[in-house]
């Protein structure tokens, strides 16, 4: 893992008690990128934590493996513009 550039913890824009089982629920979200970011590849973790427990830990996965998703993605220099 490398280094933090951007954090954008929020709360969702709708209540996790109003989320079904394999409804997709749409969270907008848009990550100021620093200026001086070269091109090149990046990921993106995405995770939820329990916000009623003081110490706000990270939920587990579903399929077991970890606590946060990755989605790969690549700055290219017409991005930077």
């Amino acid at each position: 893992a490398g280094e933090t550039l951007v954090n954008a913890a929020h709360r969702p824009q709708r209540p996790t008690r109003e989320w079904r089982p394999g409804q997709v629920i749409p969270d907008r979200v848009t990550l100021a990128l620093p200026p001086d970011l070269p091109a090149g590849q990046y990921q993106i973790e995405v995770g939820l934590y329990d916000a009623g427990d003081p110490a706000m830990p990270h939920l587990p996965l579903k399929d077991g493996s970890g606590d946060r998703g990755v989605i790969p993605f690549e700055v290219e220099a017409d991005d930077l513009e």
